[in-house]
């Protein structure tokens, strides 16, 4: 009963959240260049398969040894994370629950879950995204324009200036003729991983892509050209996120990367 009230609220404020929204989108944007409907899915739950239970009991193991020390700090002290557990319940069940087969099942939709509130979706930004259509139609137009961003950022297509010449055009360009041409300049497939159960992408024929999949890849693409030898390279992310940094290195040539996190995090990371 207590959940059914939650979700209540949280759909009565997604709502509301989409007049301001409209009001929004009237006071900032050209309606020509955020008219066309942008297609996209919550990309459906996924069934664990053996390797990610297999990935999910090396994960445990790991957890369990990161955390073993726990109960030796000061309880006196609290910090901006020491909030986690009430605001990331579900996920500290499952790894609680020490079962790699429903950690592996969480994780492989962990977007749809509080595991990634903060750093890729959440359990009420799921919400939101699934009940409110027009709250889902501004973050598909937002990730279509950070696909846009990408696209002029490595050269793919021409940028655009509303004072000189065109625009709005590149907008309103096919996602996969911009994945084609992102592809052809930087000579990637830039197809992100099918692991991202429950999250809301857009739609090509080829890719889906969330706007933390083109965040991830752009700086990737940045840091490796940043690098005379990125080859030989080694980096250090403190707060890595859901470790999508970090897999765009590794897919452009970095091979020495790691990452400082919180344990449980770490977790996402290594999922």
């Amino acid at each position: 009963m207590c959940l059914q009230i939650q979700i209540i609220k949280e759909v009565l404020h997604s709502l509301l959240q989409s007049l301001e929204l409209l009001r929004t989108n009237q006071n900032t944007y050209s309606p020509g260049v955020f008219s066309p409907r942008i297609p996209n899915q919550i990309v459906p739950d996924i069934l664990p398969a053996a390797k990610d239970i297999e990935i999910a009991e090396r994960l445990l193991c790991a957890y369990r040894l990161s955390v073993k020390d726990e109960d030796r700090s000061s309880e006196e002290y609290v910090d901006i994370w020491s909030h986690n557990r009430k605001y990331q319940p579900t996920f500290f069940t499952a790894l609680g629950n020490e079962d790699p087969v429903v950690l592996a099942t969480y994780l492989c939709n962990m977007c749809r879950h509080d595991a990634t509130h903060g750093t890729v979706q959440g359990y009420r930004e799921y919400l939101k995204v699934k009940y409110n259509p027009l709250y889902r139609g501004y973050i598909s137009k937002v990730t279509k324009d950070k696909l846009v961003l990408l696209a002029e950022a490595v050269g793919a297509v021409g940028c655009e200036n509303p004072e000189q010449g065109v625009w709005g055009q590149n907008f309103r360009l096919p996602i996969d003729q911009l994945v084609d041409a992102i592809e052809s300049q930087i000579e990637l497939d830039i197809t992100p991983p099918a692991i991202d159960g429950g999250l809301l992408k857009i739609t090509g024929s080829k890719a889906q892509f969330n706007e933390r999949d083109l965040n991830a890849i752009f700086t990737a693409w940045s840091v490796t050209n940043k690098l005379e030898n990125f080859s030989d390279a080694s980096i250090l992310e403190v707060g890595a996120g859901a470790g999508r940094v970090a897999y765009w290195s590794w897919r452009f040539g970095i091979k020495s990367y790691s990452l400082i996190d919180l344990a449980h995090i770490n977790v996402l990371q290594g999922f």
